[in-house]
């Protein structure tokens, strides 16, 4: 796995120790960005492309993420792998 930048260390740190749950834009603002841009605001489409590197670094094939998959409003971890339809893992 290629090097994560600060902000992308802080975004998977903060979902590694939250797998499974839904997390919205702001959550992942609240948690992960420092106050001071917190209160700058920060907007979605940062939070997309912080999001975006990540997958470039962690997923087997970007375009098919398996680990960071996006849910409405936010995104959601899964360690081990997205669970397919029938509840198994997708690897």
């Amino acid at each position: 796995m290629e090097d994560l930048a600060p902000l992308e260390q802080a975004v998977l740190t903060y979902l590694l120790s939250h797998p499974y749950v839904p997390h919205s834009h702001d959550d992942l603002i609240t948690n992960s960005w420092s106050e001071v841009e917190n209160t700058a605001g920060v907007s979605t489409e940062a939070v997309y492309q912080v999001a975006r590197r990540i997958r470039l670094k962690i997923e087997p094939d970007p375009t098919q993420p398996m680990y960071l998959v996006t849910r409405r409003g936010g995104y959601q971890f899964f360690p081990e792998g997205r669970p397919d339809e029938a509840g198994e893992n997708a690897r």
